[in-house]
This record gives structure tokens, sequence and C-alpha cells, in this order.
């Protein structure tokens, strides 16, 4: 089976990630940040989760069209996304590298621990360090402040799932299909947008 999943023999609808990688570095770039991180970085051994390097190869795609230099010690490891890794997470982060400006953690969830981390070191959201995540969960829209982040189309994906799977139910009977969707960036306060 593929990366993505090719050669399973079964449709699927996935989300874009090197897409949504971009995004979300594209928006931090514009509003002015130039050191970023990316929070949650799943190297394990010598592989990464495919959604995982999807993510940063956008990340660097990113940073070329701005023009600035990848540095592999922004992208910072946690083996988990959850509150408590992106608060410790960033703890380390933010020792290690002061000069960050931007975070830009795999999930909400890590940047809602990334912001409390943030708040404890006497730093401010955005006006010190920008935040953003992915997944516009319902915290987003009334954290303080307010979570940047990339909402995720889930009934777009069911829709087109249940579209393929109506297809196949009528008699197609051709070789399996991939739809990929993309996400789509909501501006709040944590990014200073």
């Amino acid at each position: 089976m593929g990366e993505h999943g090719e050669g399973s023999g079964y449709d699927r609808v996935t989300i874009d990630s090197v897409d949504l990688g971009d995004i979300a570095v594209r928006h931090l770039t514009e509003v002015g940040r130039h050191t970023i991180a990316f929070l949650g970085d799943k190297l394990q051994t010598s592989t990464r989760p495919p959604v995982v390097a999807q993510r940063i190869e956008g990340y660097r795609r990113a940073l070329r069209r701005a023009k600035l230099k990848f540095d592999p010690s922004l992208l910072w490891p946690l083996p988990e996304w959850d509150r408590a890794y992106g608060y410790e997470g960033t703890l380390a982060l933010m020792a290690a590298r002061p000069d960050v400006d931007a975070i830009f953690a795999a999930n909400d969830l890590l940047a809602f621990g990334a912001m409390h981390a943030l708040r404890g070191l006497g730093l401010r959201v955005p006006q010190d360090v920008a935040v953003m995540g992915v997944d516009d969960v319902e915290q987003a829209r009334y954290s303080a402040p307010t979570l940047t982040t990339i909402t995720l189309d889930r009934s777009e994906m069911a829709d087109l799932a249940m579209g393929l799977l109506a297809d196949r139910l009528a008699g197609h009977d051709g070789p399996e299909r991939l739809l990929t969707v993309t996400g789509r960036l909501v501006v709040r306060e944590s990014s200073g947008g």
C-alpha cells in the first residue's frame, strides 16, 4: 500500500495535508512572522507518519515562497498531540529557541497547550508569539485569545464518501478512487491577522 493508502482496493476521501501546512505557514508569514516553529513533529526512528511529513512539506513550501530559510531545529517533536504535550513542548521549545515568533501547532489541542505555556512565560499571544492550530474545535472560538486555525469540512468529506459508496452500490467496479479536500483558514486573534 502506498503512502496515501493507494493500493488498498478501497475508495477514500482524504485531507490535503501538504496544502494545510502551506496555508498555515503562508498566513503566519503574511502577518509578518519569520521564525515559525512546527509543534508536533512525530519523527520516530527514521520515518514520520505520512500526515506529519505532508504538513512539514507544506510548511517548507510556504517558507520557500516567503524566502525564509528552513531550519530543522524548528520542527519540534512531540510523542502525542494533546494539551499537556503542547504545554511541555512549548516550554522546551522557547527555552531552546527564544527567537521563535510563531508556532504552527499540528492540531488545536497542541495550540491550546502552547498558548498556556506562553502566558506562563510572560509572553503575549499574538504580540510576542503568534499561534495557530488545525481542526477548528469548538473551544477555538472561545479560548482567550481566540485561536486561528484551519477548519476541515467534515460534512463535505462525508458527502464525498457517501457519493463514492453510492456509486459502488450502483455497480461501479472501476479501480479505487481517491478524493482530496483541503482545509480553510479561519483567522482569529491568536495570529494577529
